[in-house]
């Protein structure tokens, strides 16, 4: 559920996108961060990681939503390498900034998408991301989480059941998710997955705090 505060950022940033441009060339970035020459390479990873990752995670908000629909582009064009590191800045924006859920508002569509892409890694970067968007996870994401919590234990399966721990206070599915993972007949690691996640968002559901 968007709170009232997430919806005003939303619209103050949409109303800003207008003025503000891209400032990164993602194309440039990805191809230098996979390039074959271990030079190029090595420069463009110090670079993503001691300006470009940072300010990204740091930086106003507006500024950094601004740069959403480019890396978009390279998420959804680009060849499966640079798909896998496109995602893995997503997620990596989304663990950092208190804000992700505003600023990463039009990659949330993308992220379920790709949260049953072909590609492993792509799978757990977008099942990670939706689940620590903050200061809410989009509802959006809910059906996901769900349907992954009832399929057989896979990588992206802690990522889902703390993206509905995080929603259990407001969606009763989701806490019968939770709930189902704690008690049907999971796996002994999903219950173990389970409990790490309710009490890693720390939920106050007392229904299942009772089920740990």
């Amino acid at each position: 559920m968007v709170s009232a505060y997430s919806r005003w950022a939303i619209l103050l940033i949409a109303g800003a996108a207008p003025s503000l441009t891209q400032t990164i060339d993602w194309a440039g970035f990805f191809r230098q961060a996979l390039s074959s020459d271990r030079k190029v390479q090595d420069a463009a990873r110090e670079k993503a990681l001691g300006q470009t990752i940072p300010n990204l995670c740091h930086e106003n908000a507006s500024l950094a939503a601004a740069e959403i629909p480019g890396l978009l582009t390279q998420f959804e064009q680009g060849d499966d390498s640079t798909r896998i590191q496109a995602s893995a800045v997503l997620f990596v924006m989304s663990r950092f900034r208190p804000d992700g859920s505003v600023v990463l508002a039009a990659a949330v569509p993308a992220l379920i998408r790709h949260a049953t892409d072909s590609v492993e890694q792509i799978r757990q970067n977008c099942v990670s991301a939706l689940s620590e968007l903050k200061p809410e996870v989009p509802s959006a994401a809910l059906p996901t989480f769900v349907a992954i919590s009832d399929a057989p234990d896979s990588p992206i399966t802690a990522g889902a059941l703390l993206g509905l721990a995080r929603m259990a206070a407001g969606s009763a599915t989701a806490e019968g998710a939770i709930g189902n993972a704690l008690t049907q007949n999971a796996s002994y690691e999903r219950k173990i997955l389970a409990i790490r996640a309710v009490t890693g968002a720390n939920v106050k559901s007392v229904r299942l705090l009772r089920c740990l």
